[in-house]
């Protein structure tokens, strides 16, 4: 959990929230520090999210990627932390009070999704690779049909895989 103020400075943070992003505790805290934990692929993200939580003064939502990582053990590799953030604009009379917001550990779910797609992309290989087999297969059975000699193919032990006509 963070609060905001009107100025893009963090307010405060519960310890969960420090932990995780690994921002400094003490304050005085800069402008758009709560920013600075987040990859800079993230950055516009965020830009994006504080103009429609002032601006447009509605609710903002969206996955970030964290600068820290972490290693998986059970994998052995380092693991890309991401976050889906949240947060709502308070006002007062009319006036931005503060942002509140928190951040939600979407690492696991980032990461099947990748696996996923890479397992898309290797199916979709193997579809390929399957296909110019048979297209090879094919055409080697077209060659053989039309050769002049007698062709065969055996396994190890001198069974007979394939033989053309001849």
């Amino acid at each position: 959990m963070f609060s905001i103020d009107p100025e893009a400075r963090l307010l405060e943070a519960n310890e969960k929230w420090f932990d995780v992003t690994d921002h400094p505790r003490d304050p005085p805290f800069e402008e758009r520090s709560w920013m600075q934990p987040f990859e800079k692929s993230s950055q516009h993200l965020m830009e994006a999210g504080w103009d429609k939580l002032t601006v447009s003064k509605l609710p903002w939502t969206a996955e970030l990627q964290l600068k820290k990582s972490w290693y998986d053990s059970n994998r052995g590799e380092m693991v890309e932390s991401w976050m889906l953030a949240a947060a709502a604009p308070e006002f007062t009379n009319g006036e931005l009070k503060s942002v509140m917001g928190s951040l939600t550990d979407i690492s696991f779910q980032k990461r099947s999704e990748r696996d996923a797609d890479t397992r898309a992309k290797l199916s979709e290989q193997l579809l390929a690779i399957t296909l110019e087999a048979k297209e090879n297969e094919k055409n080697f059975k077209r060659f053989s049909d039309l050769a002049p000699g007698g062709l065969i193919i055996m396994d190890p032990l001198g069974n007979i895989d394939y033989a053309n006509s001849q």
